[in-house]
């Protein structure tokens, strides 16, 4: 095979890249479908396994996130032990990426490898469970809720200064109580209060949302909080 003699060649460069910052390597884990044999030589061969790409400051890896190639994510999430921690110019992990986009399996396997669960996006100060939430991802906010660092994730505020029980009591009823009746099972504070010193049980009643009120006071909410 034509690659296989490209890659014995003398004083070949397998981390070449071209004007968009793509190496052989970006290529091989591009295709579609995904087909492990070219990446899987490349990597023998010693190709640096998630290259970034100036201009974003993205990683092979959050780049096949944001594209949802979650089986090429899978394999090369074997290879970046060491390198997965990075952050984008925007403050993106590939583990916000993961829940933004809801990829369960990459999600898993990037908390399997301790990837952290309180970074911050720099311009909206989301944490990867704010973009779960957001999306309706409840198998992931799961996921999530399953890792480690539980206490802050449960605690840290974006800069709308929305926990995750607060930005989950706002998504449609229906559509998110399994999410906000996973968040409170692990310890979200049911009678947290927003700036306005207002409960989640104080909004949903201005909201008129009787609904959501009921749902609080079945779970916990102290309807004599003043």
């Amino acid at each position: 095979m034509l690659f296989d003699l490209l890659l014995e060649a003398k004083n070949i460069d397998v981390d070449q890249i071209t004007n968009e910052d793509d190496t052989p390597l970006c290529f091989a884990m591009k295709m579609e479908p995904f087909n492990e044999y070219f990446a899987s030589k490349l990597l023998a061969k010693g190709a640096i396994p998630n290259p970034t790409y100036d201009v974003t400051g993205n990683t092979l890896l959050h780049i096949l996130t944001q594209e949802r190639k979650e089986e090429a994510a899978l394999f090369l999430v074997e290879y970046c032990n060491n390198n997965l921690t990075k952050t984008n110019n925007e403050g993106f992990t590939i583990l916000h990426e993961a829940c933004r986009v809801g990829l369960k399996d990459l999600t898993h396997a990037l908390l399997k490898n301790g990837l952290p669960t309180d970074v911050v996006t720099l311009s909206t100060g989301d944490a990867p469970i704010h973009f779960a939430i957001s999306n309706l991802y409840t198998d992931i906010v799961i996921e999530l809720l399953d890792a480690t660092s539980l206490d802050s994730q449960l605690t840290i505020k974006n800069n709308a200064n929305e926990t995750p029980l607060s930005l989950a009591i706002k998504t449609p009823f229906k559509k998110g109580k399994d999410i906000v009746l996973a968040l409170i099972k692990a310890g979200a504070d049911v009678n947290e209060r927003n700036d306005e010193g207002l409960t989640l049980l104080h909004q949903a009643i201005l909201k008129e949302d009787s609904a959501t009120a009921i749902f609080l006071l079945e779970n916990g909410a102290d309807m004599n909080a003043k």
